[in-house]
């Protein structure tokens, strides 16, 4: 552990589930079965695959993030059989440990996000994950924070069809709510990637709009009048707590040489970028460029795993961490 300062330290927190756990799975289709009419990006099961990218992701904190002062996973009472759980820099965080016994069980991630900042212990900074978002070069702290403010790294809402989105249309729902509350013109998506908060302003942030995050936090899926955490992004910006950084992500839908194209004609790599687990092919060749951040994101829209992704990420970080038995 580099820093002991609980003001100056910088946790990660990340959100993981395994649908391959046969109980959870048959919990998750007992209350989807009970839950009505569902999106269809809401309950697919990608939301709850896991191909152990936690593994590989906190592989790259190790190697290339070892400042991260201690890591939350928020879980439902599961625990990776390879996480040495007796590491002091790693603490497992149950659902009820952070939301009332009566909104769960929940499988639904933005009901969860509205409680990290009642995570018992967590630094005023800190970052959050999803397990398949990972750290592709070596991050000093400023990247995430400068001169006390947060970098808030978003992208140009490019021909965005909002409303055959979920997704699209919460994010649409945040801007038009920070407009309204705070003045805040931001027409920019967030990357979907790692991000900083301040645990205060995230908290704050919340709390402004409680009556929406109280009836988010009981969703056991995603629906479609909900707050989604981009308003903390939004709250921070608006006060001056957070300066914006546009990142040039590469489209996830192009093909491959179209993707390479974008990146090597741009003047510099891009801070992160995400792309499709099965967009195309030979992707590593990409993910060599070895942008800061990256994440291997697996939607709704994937027609099967065509790429093994525990061997390509056991390649790419192949040292065991300390986080490992």
């Amino acid at each position: 552990m580099l820093t002991t300062n609980h003001n100056s330290a910088i946790d990660l927190v990340y959100l993981w589930c395994d649908d391959a756990d046969i109980s959870w799975h048959q919990k998750r289709l007992k209350y989807q079965s009970q839950s009505g009419a569902i999106d269809f990006q809401a309950a697919h099961p990608s939301r709850f695959q896991s191909h152990d990218e936690l593994k590989y992701s906190l592989r790259s904190v190790a190697k290339f993030a070892p400042w991260i002062n201690h890591i939350f996973i928020i879980s439902d009472n599961q625990i990776p059989s390879w996480l040495d759980t007796t590491n002091p820099r790693i603490t497992m965080v149950k659902h009820e440990d952070i939301l009332p016994q009566s909104n769960l069980p929940l499988f639904n991630s933005m009901a969860i996000e509205t409680a990290i900042a009642n995570i018992k212990g967590l630094s005023e900074r800190f970052l959050y994950a999803n397990d398949d978002m990972f750290f592709g070069t070596f991050c000093q702290p400023d990247f995430f924070f400068q001169n006390g403010k947060v970098i808030v790294r978003m992208k140009p809402a490019k021909k965005r069809k909002i409303k055959s989105s979920q997704y699209a249309r919460h994010i649409s729902a945040m801007q038009q709510l920070a407009a309204k509350t705070w003045g805040l013109k931001c027409h920019m998506f967030p990357h979907h990637n790692i991000d900083a908060y301040f645990r205060l302003d995230y908290q704050k942030a919340m709390d402004t709009f409680k009556e929406l995050k109280d009836k988010t936090a009981c969703q056991r899926f995603r629906e479609e009048e909900a707050i989604q955490r981009v308003i903390v992004d939004y709250y921070m910006l608006s006060h001056n707590h957070a300066i914006t950084k546009e990142v040039k992500d590469v489209d996830i839908w192009l093909p491959f040489s179209q993707k390479l194209k974008q990146v090597f004609l741009s003047q510099k790599r891009p801070d992160s970028f995400c792309t499709n687990i099965n967009s195309f092919k030979g992707f590593n060749k990409l993910l060599d460029l070895r942008s800061p951040l990256f994440c291997i994101n697996d939607t709704e829209k994937s027609s099967g795993l065509k790429v093994d992704v525990p061997s390509f990420l056991e390649a790419l970080f192949p040292d065991k961490s300390e986080f490992e038995k």
